[in-house]
């Protein structure tokens, strides 16, 4: 069964059920808007999934969070990245005169790159 024929029958299936049961058509109708607006909200993020591995795949040598933060990448979304094999983080400790810094750089991986191209 395609998807279309799937996305019909369960359109014919919620018309049924509000047919026969009239008192919840308006939470249901209300359910279906807020699904649909979860749907903009996860297609949003999509695009700024892609912009980021964009931006990654960019730079060979990895990209500073503090970077990725100021171009207005939020730290949960790039987290769902590194936990979804798209990306990775290596923290890199750097002598600059006495004091030593930890930064971390984000790279983009093999699966992170095709995720691009599909």
């Amino acid at each position: 069964m395609s998807l279309e024929d799937q996305v019909h029958n369960t359109a014919q299936n919620i018309i049924e059920f509000m047919r026969a049961h009239e008192v919840w058509a308006a939470p249901i109708v209300g359910m279906m808007a807020f699904g649909e607006s979860l749907v903009f909200i996860a297609l949003e993020l999509s695009t700024q999934a892609r912009r980021a591995l964009e931006l990654l795949d960019a730079f060979q040598h990895g990209v500073a969070e503090e970077f990725l933060i100021l171009s207005g990448f939020k730290r949960e979304m790039l987290a769902n990245l590194v936990l979804a094999g798209l990306i990775t983080v290596v923290t890199e400790t750097i002598q600059a005169g006495a004091p030593t810094i930890k930064a971390e750089r984000y790279h983009i991986t093999d699966d992170g790159r095709k995720a691009l191209e599909g």
